[in-house]
């Protein structure tokens, strides 16, 4: 039974081979492979940001950058809606959207330590 608080607060731990160590893992996973991205982007947005505010237009960049925003938010979920999970090249991007390849384990029988 969680509380809220750390496990290091609380002596829980997830049982090997239960839902919350498969979770874990998977957030390590998912950390690795996203972060080199996210500081890539940022860097990006910076460099960006500073030659716009640098040009003789600066609040035409401005307004093309904030408008980037949510054109850009727009194109990724479409992107990832139609080629991740549709039927246009599903599976062949990203394995971490192959459906069947990374099977949860069952819940079924694991109960959590107080």
């Amino acid at each position: 039974m969680s509380l809220g608080l750390a496990p290091a607060l609380t002596d829980y731990r997830p049982i090997e081979g239960s839902f919350e160590a498969y979770k874990r893992g998977q957030s390590r996973i998912a950390r690795r492979r996203l972060y080199p991205l996210t500081v890539f982007y940022a860097v990006y947005s910076l460099i960006v940001t500073l030659l716009m505010l640098s040009s003789r237009h600066p609040l035409l960049g401005i307004m093309f950058y904030l408008a980037g925003i949510p054109v850009w938010s727009l194109v990724e979920y479409l992107f990832h809606r139609y080629a991740h999970h549709g039927r246009f090249l599903h599976g062949r991007l990203d394995p971490l959207h192959r459906s069947g390849t990374m099977k949860a384990p069952s819940t079924e029988g694991s109960s959590a330590r107080s």
